[in-house]
């Protein structure tokens, strides 16, 4: 390797977050945008101290055999598993932000307990001990890409030059840094990321993470389409919304005709919800009355102007049902929030439920993107209501919206969570 290259080399690895082994000790997380950011945070996010990766596996985190994770039908070795709990555990160990985890290097990591700081910093709930969660994480980890290289199999991404050349650059780093270590490259991957690690498997995680973060860039670019709206953080393995109003118009767009929930053509459930026994069917949106009374005469000046609608919308607002209860009234008894959303001082119309479910599939284009979010925060503020279980559901529509299961099954058995605390 020319001087030149090898000093450009030194530089990539650097800014993905590796530290040279003689500064080891000043080591601090670095950030620098680019595609490829997740495979070089996983390949070296920083280097871990010997007797800190020897303290790891003395503690015999991992144990060695043929297969120790199958995820999706897929085996993963003793060595792969222990790069990704390495990775996991370097994250943590050499973030610049270290201290407040209070991750102790000079006492096992099966005899110390996550901090209740450290389990506020990382999401975490439940106690554990920092062997358990790094074991967690690097499952976690190969699930991700599991997952990761199966959509790239179905979106056919393949292996190509572009990628090879980064899996030459990277091996080519890896090359320098053992070198400046007076170790072999074997050596060196063995100080990484455990005893198991070869050259071999080394490279072969490399081809995974490359192919994974390729199809993560296609997806990302798919869901922007021509006016981006997300940016997506690999090194960190986070999403950030940058305009509410683009992913409006690229994947939650208005579903319904003009009208909406009361059709011009009466097609709609709720033009039978309010019905009143004698006609089945009946227009109930004031709104719309509303505009078609005071715009007549300008929308009469279109050619496909039909007076008929506005007539039978303004001949249906003050229609009374069978028991003498006008349209508007049984509209605002329809509406939950006539039942949330009552002054503390004010005597409650009715007594709510003391737990909630609310799942939306966050797609859906029926109304408008605060409609859920309205229902779950008036329910959050009444002190009557012991809590709310709020999930937006990727990639679902208007529909029995779950991240995993049947809505039914996920019912029954969050009624039978809830009451068992009663």
């Amino acid at each position: 390797m020319s001087a030149s290259r090898e000093k450009k080399a030194r530089q990539e690895f650097n800014a993905s977050g590796a530290v040279d082994p003689k500064a080891a000790r000043e080591a601090q997380e670095r950030a620098k945008q680019r595609r490829s950011n997740w495979l070089y945070g996983g390949i070296a996010i920083v280097f871990v101290l010997v007797a800190a990766a020897l303290l790891v596996w003395n503690s015999n985190i991992i144990q060695r055999g043929t297969t120790a994770v199958t995820v999706e039908g897929e085996s993963y070795s003793a060595a792969e598993v222990s790069y990704f709990y390495h990775v996991a555990y370097n994250s943590i160990a050499q973030n610049q932000y270290a201290s407040y985890y209070g991750l102790s290097t000079s006492t096992p990591l099966t005899q110390q307990s996550l901090s209740d700081m450290a389990k506020t910093l990382l999401g975490v709930s439940e106690d554990m001990t920092w062997d358990a969660y790094f074991k967690e994480a690097a499952k976690k980890s190969l699930i991700q890409i599991t997952m990761l290289k199966k959509g790239a199999a179905e979106k056919g991404i393949t292996w190509n030059d572009d990628m090879q050349k980064e899996l030459d650059s990277t091996m080519d780093t890896l090359a320098s840094y053992a070198k400046s270590a007076g170790k072999s490259e074997g050596e060196y991957l063995k100080q990484l990321y455990g005893s198991n690690m070869t050259k071999k498997i080394f490279q072969g995680i490399l081809k995974d993470t490359i192919i994974a973060s390729h199809y993560q860039q296609d997806y990302i670019d798919s869901l922007n389409g021509d006016d981006p709206w997300i940016t997506y953080d690999a090194k960190t393995n986070t999403a950030k919304i940058t305009s509410i109003g683009a992913f409006t118009s690229r994947l939650k767009k208005a579903s319904k005709g003009i009208g909406a929930f009361d059709s011009t053509t009466l097609s709609q459930a709720e033009n039978l919800l309010f019905g009143n026994g004698k006609v089945s069917a009946m227009h109930f949106d004031g709104g719309m009355s509303w505009l078609m009374e005071h715009n007549k005469d300008r929308y009469s000046a279109y050619a496909d102007y039909n007076d008929n609608i506005r007539k039978s919308y303004y001949d249906e607002m003050d229609n009374v049902d069978s028991l003498g209860v006008p349209s508007i009234i049984r509209q605002i008894m329809y509406d939950p929030m006539t039942f949330i959303l009552v002054p503390n001082d004010e005597e409650k119309p009715s007594v709510l439920a003391n737990h909630w479910r609310i799942n939306t599939g966050l797609f859906q284009g029926d109304t408008a993107l605060n409609t859920e979010l309205n229902l779950y925060l008036g329910l959050k503020q009444r002190k009557d209501v012991k809590d709310v279980l709020f999930t937006t559901v990727w990639n679902q529509k208007h529909t029995m919206a779950e991240l995993t299961g049947n809505s039914t099954g996920n019912f029954i058995a969050w009624v039978k969570e809830v009451t068992a605390k009663e």
